[in-house]
């Protein structure tokens, strides 16, 4: 097979009319893949010039005899596949089988086989699957069970976390007259957007068990939306005193598909680049985000003495009243390089009541911008994380020009982690699975000392560096004289820079991101050169 050129290695094609696996571009953009997306429409002869396919084929979407017949024909001739999904008449290849008691899928459809449903894809020691520290959870996929000649990359639990006879995920190395093979049938990428996104909020959620997370508060909040469960995706810290979301799920979800595609890349023998997340020089990131609340200008200017202590510049989210003009507390924060951002307030003021709507939110952003003397804000984060609706606030921050939001994080001590799976920033998908364009970039803790001890800042920490994902801390300035609190402050800051993590504002973070997807798209286009020279072409935000 000779080598094609750098964009002409990936063809991705999707099988579904799933809105949530659209998702699948985001995951490799994201992880800096060139491919080319290839509609099943317009047939095999449209991917048969690429080595290396990803097939999505999750749901009840129609599949004619000549994309099976194709699927076999690449893996018979030495092409590398990943299948997500149904196996699509590869099942001898694969060597798997429906589920017993499962009716076999036909060739030109998928048939009534069943769904795994909710539950955990428990890893094996394969390089692909051993990066998970535990079982992963998943939603849905058609139930597969292996022959004991398959070599297994994950095996399905129940909701309860319990064996079952079915596999989450099953690879075929190479051999002389079969091109390499992985196959999750386990959903990972609805898994991943069901994670971070969750359910729509229209009520409190369930408080969890130990009683560390109270979220039946009377506010809707992010939270409330959360899918993870409070039993099987926590950890106890002994140290802390309680459970929390001690592991990124989604990540470690999305590093199961991409090293699925890099192994298989390996096997075929044909180098599959991507281009990495953070630019040449960093060997990480992480960021500070500072919310305003009380507006107090002492206590703005004792924490604008700390970040000075200690190195860091820190993204401002500014709740109105704002400021007063006479503090110079904007003209420090602008000076000493910091990001002026917004704090969306939607009920702090009980003679108002809340008022979640999008009049206000523009009303409100408008007037901190006034406030701050600036003509644009690209970064938010809601007060107390309220959050109602799905997906509709994202579309209220692209209106104003909101890049960046970070309101996806814990409000209490059991949802601290990552009660949404992740800490990379990700574009949201909406209900008819289009990205909208403001980044979700979460948050990990509030305020140690003040609301959780201080010991669990390490281990969220070295979490994000198993995914290479972006250390994201919240503190208020209003505690920043308190007991502990600039102790650690400086706690926090330092074990960053102990992993060699550069301090970045969300500002700076989203402008990375944008500039990587942009030198890739040129690479999907033909020019190669544009995503080789993304990291000598980065000199920071404009």
């Amino acid at each position: 097979m000779s080598l094609p050129a750098p964009h002409g290695r990936l063809a991705i094609v999707v099988f579904s009319d799933n809105p949530d696996h659209r998702y699948l571009l985001e995951v490799l953009d994201h992880a800096g893949f060139v491919y080319q997306e290839v509609k099943p429409s317009e047939g095999p002869a449209a991917a048969g010039r690429f080595p290396i396919w990803i097939a999505l084929v999750h749901g009840r979407a129609p599949l004619d005899n000549e994309w099976v017949s194709a699927l076999r024909s690449h893996v018979q001739e030495g092409g590398g596949l990943v299948l997500l999904g149904a196996p699509l008449g590869l099942e001898d290849l694969l060597q798997v089988r429906f589920s017993s008691g499962y009716q076999q899928a036909r060739p030109d459809w998928l048939g009534p086989c069943r769904d795994l449903g909710e539950g955990y894809a428990d890893p094996s020691d394969h390089p692909i699957a051993r990066s998970a520290p535990r079982p992963l959870h998943v939603f849905g996929g058609p139930a597969l069970e292996a022959f004991p000649e398959g070599e297994t990359l994950a095996r399905f639990l129940d909701p309860s976390a319990r064996p079952t006879a079915n596999i989450a995920g099953v690879l075929r190395a190479r051999s002389e007259n079969r091109g390499p093979m992985v196959c999750w049938a386990a959903d990972l990428v609805r898994s991943v957007v069901h994670i971070q996104q969750g359910v729509p909020v229209v009520r409190d959620g369930v408080p969890a068990p130990d009683g560390a997370a109270p979220l039946d508060d009377n506010i809707l909040k992010a939270e409330d939306g959360l899918v993870l469960d409070w039993r099987h995706d926590r950890a106890f810290h002994g140290e802390a005193g309680f459970a929390f979301f001690d592991i990124p799920v989604a990540d470690h979800l999305r590093q199961w598909l991409i090293s699925s595609v890099l192994w298989v890349s390996r096997e075929v023998g044909i180098p599959l680049p991507n281009l990495g997340y953070f630019p040449k020089g960093a060997s990480a990131i992480a960021h500070l985000s500072l919310d305003t609340d009380g507006n107090d200008p002492e206590l703005a200017g004792f924490m604008l003495d700390r970040l000075k202590e200690n190195g860091v510049r820190a993204t401002w989210c500014n709740i109105l009243p704002c400021y007063p003009r006479d503090s110079r507390v904007f003209e420090r924060i602008r000076e000493e390089g910091h990001e002026i951002a917004f704090h969306y307030d939607s009920g702090s003021d009980p003679r108002i009541g809340f008022r979640w709507n999008r009049e206000e939110f523009l009303t409100q952003y408008h007037q901190v911008c006034r406030a701050a003397g600036v003509d644009r804000i690209l970064t938010n984060k809601n007060h107390y994380t309220r959050w109602e609706g799905g997906t509709e606030f994202f579309e209220w921050c692209v209106e104003v020009g909101v890049e960046i939001e970070s309101t996806r994080g814990p409000s209490k001590p059991g949802t601290i982690g990552f009660p949404f799976g992740s800490c990379h920033p990700w574009f949201p998908l909406d209900r008819l699975g289009k990205r909208i364009g403001c980044l979700e970039f979460p948050f990990l803790t509030q305020d140690p000392v003040v609301t959780v001890p201080a010991c669990v800042t390490g281990d969220l920490h070295r979490a994000v560096r198993s995914v290479e994902g972006i250390a994201h801390f919240l503190f208020h300035p209003a505690h920043i004289q308190k007991p502990g609190v600039a102790e650690a402050l400086a706690k926090v800051v330092g074990e960053g820079k102990s992993f060699g993590a550069e301090w970045w504002t969300a500002a700076e973070i989203s402008a990375w991101e944008r500039h990587r997807r942009a030198a890739l798209a040129h690479a999907k286009n033909g020019d190669w050169s544009a995503a080789t020279q993304a990291d000598t072409d980065w000199t920071g935000l404009e």
